[in-house]
């Protein structure tokens, strides 16, 4: 029998495959990445350079950007590094010219420890639950490198959801606020301490960033930066 928190992991990635679906192919569409990953494009650019300082890619880095979507975020983060791989389940309209995987992020098609780096930004408020997080963190972790960097960006924060509900509730009509609320029910929240045990069970050193000011939804959501521990890695 299905208990109720695998029935709402199932509600939940039904109804953000749904979104999906209606943002990529429906009237919305030239909104694209951009308005996805950080709202505006001046917010864009300022997320771009808050995380390649985060990240501090290097020349020779191999990457794996998964559920990168079209790809713009990987591109300008990751734009001088040997070769950037992007991997989602919908193929963008510029597929021939870059290099796209499409897949779903549960069965990556690549051999095991291909990548030094592996990027994914605002995808686990899709997941649905906490389960699916780790089977899908024990998934990547064979594609990385001993030494490798793993990096977890826009997660949103289990004991931050009063102020998610704070926010919406002081910009929204009423009408526009229920469908702010079902909206944030339909986001997969997580503890800090659980994904962070999690990494650490897999052999990572794990960081927890606090995003900065200029970030979407910084006040309720936290990035994650963990090194794939193993023969001559150095700590983070």
């Amino acid at each position: 029998m299905t208990g109720p928190s695998e029935w709402l992991g199932s509600l939940r990635r039904s109804w953000w495959q749904r979104s999906y679906r209606r943002i990529h192919e429906g009237a919305s569409r030239p909104l694209n990445q951009y308005a996805l990953n950080a709202g505006t494009r001046k917010a864009f650019e300022a997320l771009v350079k808050d995380l390649g300082l985060c990240l501090q890619p290097g020349n020779d880095d191999i990457v794996l950007d998964l559920g990168g979507g079209d790809g713009c975020l990987s591109r300008e983060v990751f734009d001088s590094c040997r070769r950037l791989v992007v991997m989602d389940w919908y193929a963008p309209k510029d597929v021939n010219t870059m290099s796209f995987v499409m897949a779903d992020m549960y069965h990556p098609p690549f051999q095991s420890e291909a990548f030094t780096r592996l990027f994914t930004y605002s995808t686990f408020p899709h997941l649905g639950s906490s389960a699916s997080a780790v089977r899908m963190l024990k998934t990547w972790d064979r594609l990385l490198k001993p030494g490798g960097v793993l990096f977890i960006g826009d997660i949103p924060d289990r004991s931050k959801l009063g102020v998610a509900l704070t926010r919406g509730f002081r910009r929204l009509s009423t009408f526009k606020g229920f469908k702010y609320y079902f909206a944030v029910s339909m986001v997969s929240m997580f503890s800090k301490t659980f994904l962070v045990r999690s990494l650490q069970d897999l052999g990572y050193q794990v960081a927890v960033l606090q995003q900065s000011p200029g970030r979407r939804f910084h006040r309720e959501r936290f990035d994650l930066l963990a090194k794939k521990l193993g023969i001559n890695a150095q700590q983070i």
